[in-house]
């Protein structure tokens, strides 16, 4: 197991608890720092053969609750008319 940086400890207590999306500066690639409960939680769900949305919409709530009241979001809420 590493450490977390200083930084890295800072955003994760200024997302409150939510899933922090990070990206490897060098690959570019990105990864989610999150609770490990809640990351175990998760992963017994996708391992398991009986994963239905009762389930699962709980863990999800956990995962967005941040990102509820975020302003972007809001963009979610209008859909193009069909034609």
């Amino acid at each position: 197991m590493i450490s977390l940086t200083i930084e890295q400890h800072r955003a994760i207590e200024d997302a409150g608890g939510s899933p922090l999306r990070v990206e490897d500066p060098e690959t570019k690639r990105a990864y989610i720092l999150m609770d490990a409960e809640l990351y175990e939680r998760i992963r017994a769900l996708v391992e398991s053969d009986e994963v239905g949305p009762d389930a699962f919409a709980p863990l999800m709530w956990d995962a967005m609750k941040g990102d509820w009241d975020d302003p972007a979001m809001d963009a979610y809420d209008h859909y193009p008319e069909r034609s």
